[in-house]
């Protein structure tokens, strides 16, 4: 997969939960060749190829290969971005582990992120649902915790489709989902990890043969359990997130 995409011939595929670095893989990649037009996802807007590629993803076993070949006549990157909110609703459309991620002409990518710290990130849908993190008062800060976004949120879409068991049922979630995640992983060419991801990226770019990266410093933020100042809250979160947990430590 790596000699083929220094040869020009395979198209690196970004999984992207929402919240794990998209942005700065989509910037980075943006640097390095020819990507599409909004966030490195392929849509409407790339209107000369869209009578050729399929409208859903995760591609089937069968779509991966001629896809793959045809997006890098025009690409070197893409994305495939899975969130949940209040308004919005992206999980894959099939299971990921359907797709051929054994494809020589494809160079997968998964962004890893600890499970607390993405919960905090924010956004729009949290914010309107919860207030902003500086000023939630305490029943806010107890529905935040049984939320969407505390509930295996990356797990829960890795291996959506791909396993007979409800995967997001909080600290009840059996371990099953887990080891089905870990199978999908094992396959990806590369596991990057948020909490180093300039010394990720710039490894990545040094096995395809890419330009290093000119990254933004990262924001530095408290801890996670700094940030809640509630330790049976933080705590009922990690043990309502803890198979998510799990995944991200075994990732890392």
């Amino acid at each position: 997969q790596i000699r083929n995409y220094r040869n020009g011939t395979a198209l690196i595929v970004n999984v992207h939960i929402v919240h794990h670095a998209g942005t700065t893989v989509c910037g980075y990649m943006r640097q390095a060749g020819p990507v599409t037009q909004f966030a490195c996802m392929v849509t409407e807007k790339d209107n000369d190829l869209t009578s050729r590629w399929p409208k859903t993803n995760p591609w089937t076993h069968v779509e991966t290969g001629p896809t793959a070949k045809l997006l890098r006549t025009k690409f070197h990157m893409v994305s495939w971005e899975y969130t949940l909110g209040s308004r919005q609703t992206k999980m894959p459309d099939r299971p990921l582990a359907g797709v051929d991620w054994e494809n020589p002409d494809v160079v997968s990518v998964y962004v890893t992120r600890d499970p607390m710290d993405r919960s905090l990130s924010g956004d729009g849908v949290i914010g309107r649902m919860f207030g902003s993190e500086n000023e939630r008062t305490p029943d806010a800060w107890k529905g935040f915790a049984n939320s969407f976004a505390t509930n295996n949120y990356a797990l829960g879409r890795l291996v959506h489709g791909s396993t007979n068991h409800n995967c997001m049922q909080g600290e009840d979630t059996p371990s099953e989902c887990v080891d089905a995640a870990k199978a999908l992983l094992r396959r990806f060419t590369f596991v990057l990890d948020q909490a180093c991801l300039g010394e990720g990226l710039a490894a990545l770019g040094r096995e395809l043969g890419l330009p290093q990266p000119k990254l933004r410093p990262a924001k530095i933020h408290a801890s996670a359990k700094d940030r809640i100042n509630n330790t049976e809250l933080y705590d009922f979160i990690r043990g309502r997130m803890r198979r998510d947990i799990e995944l991200y430590n075994w990732s890392k």
